[in-house]
């Protein structure tokens, strides 16, 4: 009778350490999901100057202007320059040289223009151009903004036509920049994207120098809002 009930009690005994075991073991399973997962939830840096506003019913993302940096002294010295020789060489090979010769010299000093002129759009943009992205209920917009001048490429797009959610990484192939990092929203196949470098992106417009830290938190905003898991490339 004794045995039977020694037997009886260290099994008890054995079950409840068992039990908490397994139940510290859980809890620790728990505390560590909960921490992976709190992980991965990115926050918009204190630096950050972007502006994002979201309701029900639409989202939307504001870059602002860049303003002036210093990396903008280098960039204005060179277009004076630039610019200054293209003006006097122009007008000199035109007035000077006879014709026909001086409408040639006029024709081969366009894409030197054009060089000039776009560094110009650079400046005006970094200093006071910002880039709005917004998506409501009906479309997906993305507007370039200067001086009062505005300019959307891609066009809007309805909205229910939003397929995908890139983010692709800074890549180099070599020495070579191969892709940058952005952020991409793909709908009826047309890229919506927000690149982190302020050289002229794939739509032909400047944009604001943007962070991965500030890329991979828009990314996780824009995937909440739309249901779209993002893509990482």
């Amino acid at each position: 009778m004794n045995l039977r009930f020694n037997v009886y009690r260290i099994f008890l005994i054995g079950l409840l350490i068992s039990f908490r075991i397994l139940n510290k073991f859980g809890y620790f399973i728990f505390c560590s999901s909960l921490r992976e997962k709190n992980s991965e939830i990115v926050k918009q840096p204190v630096y950050s100057k972007i502006k994002l506003r979201k309701s029900p019913e639409e989202i939307e993302v504001f870059i602002p202007p860049k303003g002036f940096t210093p990396e903008l002294i280098f960039l204005i010295t060179f277009a004076i320059a630039w610019n200054s020789f293209i003006t006097i060489w122009t007008w000199g090979a035109v007035l000077m040289a006879p014709l026909p010769i001086n409408l040639f010299f006029g024709l081969f000093s366009i894409p030197f223009w054009a060089v000039g002129l776009s560094m110009i759009g650079a400046i005006l943009f970094m200093l006071f151009g910002s880039t709005r992205l917004k998506i409501t209920s009906k479309e997906i917009s993305l507007t370039y903004e200067c001086l009062k001048l505005k300019y959307q490429k891609p066009k809007p797009t309805s909205r229910h036509k939003i397929a995908t959610i890139d983010r692709t990484k800074l890549s180099y192939d070599g020495q070579t920049k191969k892709d940058d990092s952005a952020v991409t929203i793909w709908a009826d196949a047309k890229p919506y994207r927000i690149k982190s470098t302020s050289n002229s992106n794939a739509n032909g417009m400047y944009v604001q120098s943007l962070s991965a830290i500030e890329l991979d938190w828009l990314a996780q905003e824009l995937s909440e809002w739309l249901n779209i898991p993002v893509t990482e490339k």
